[in-house]
């Protein structure tokens, strides 16, 4: 049996497993594959709004506030962009 793609709701979940265990790194990875790597199956804003928060909150406890900020500018420009729809 070979698995189908992976969903960005999943990569989600993982990363809050691994951010709320303090593995801010591995949360990451699974934060970057949810918002960049993968599609939603049921819910929209795990891809959007959720993977990108995680990530900013993972940057800024592994002490990195320029990959915490650029995460920021792009939420804040996925935001605007919505409201501009």
């Amino acid at each position: 049996m070979i698995a189908g793609d992976g969903c960005s709701e999943i990569c989600c979940e993982l990363g809050y497993f691994y951010e709320e265990t303090g593995d801010f790194e591995e949360a990451a990875v699974w934060y970057y594959n949810a918002a960049y790597e993968t599609q939603p199956v049921l819910a929209l804003r795990s891809s959007e709004e959720e993977p990108l928060q995680g990530l900013i909150r993972c940057y800024e406890q592994l002490g990195l506030p320029a990959q915490a900020r650029s995460y920021a500018e792009e939420l804040k420009h996925r935001q605007n962009e919505q409201t501009d729809n």
